[in-house]
């Protein structure tokens, strides 16, 4: 079965990226994605055109998800972000250079990514990502940050070799993605493997990076947005309805 590639980290307009959501679709489809992830939701006023983009992304052969990041400094905030937007939204996305949020963040079910946005400061260790595991929480890597950071790029490249060895060796599933706020920035699905390679990353982690897990947590929290969704495997059954 042909692989599907999942473009997990996307700003347009509709938060701070510098294009329209519409751009950033078609050029996914030129880049050869199936789904796109449009991190541009923290409000609700977002959130209402996400309709009528879920219809444009179709037409252009794109699925397109919904994702809020929550870049915040204490756990007070990121518990108040997460309570005003995980049921809105299908993917949340973590980002902080303070290690008790980051902490909180790594342990509390309702994160599905922990984020390394470039963060040189980022202060993912040993603890954290073991409570990423506990928390099925996963680690993402945005190519973004190199191609902003043009003076920095040797040490996030490293710091990446020591986060992804991290996680591999506790078993945290990372997720490849552009992290892109224009279509100048986005990359095609062998750009970020090539990318994970040359930090060490074995070829199957990285493909899976770029397909089966983001995909995994879509469809997983697609399941969970629906009213009749109780725990994984099991849903309320209304009067008259069948299994």
């Amino acid at each position: 079965m042909r692989r599907k590639w999942v473009e997990f980290h996307v700003r347009s307009k509709l938060s701070d990226g510098l294009d329209a959501p519409e751009e950033l679709i078609k050029m996914a489809a030129h880049l050869g994605y199936r789904f796109l992830v449009l991190a541009d939701f923290k409000e609700d006023e977002g959130l209402r055109e996400l309709a009528a983009l879920k219809e444009y992304g179709k037409r252009h052969g794109i699925d397109v998800a919904s994702r809020a990041n929550i870049t915040v400094n204490s756990v007070k905030e990121l518990k108040e972000g997460l309570r005003r937007i995980r049921r809105k939204v299908e993917v949340v996305g973590v980002a902080s250079e303070a290690k008790e949020v980051v902490r909180a963040a790594a342990r509390d079910g309702r994160v599905d990514v922990v984020s390394m946005l470039g963060l040189l400061k980022s202060p993912l260790d040993k603890g954290i990502v073991e409570l990423m595991r506990r928390g099925r929480s996963a680690l993402e890597l945005n190519l973004s940050a190199l191609i902003s950071e043009t003076e920095n790029r040797r040490k996030i490249l490293e710091k990446w070799m020591e986060y992804s060895t991290l996680a591999i060796n506790r078993r945290v599933p990372i997720i490849l993605a552009s992290g892109a706020g224009s279509t100048y920035q986005m990359r095609s699905p062998r750009e970020l493997i090539a990318l994970a390679l040359t930090i060490g990353m074995n070829v199957d982690v990285a493909v899976n990076g770029v397909s089966t897990l983001p995909l995994q947590i879509i469809r997983l929290n697609r399941e969970k947005l629906k009213p009749e969704f109780v725990a994984p495997g099991i849903t309320v059954i209304k009067k008259g309805g069948s299994t």
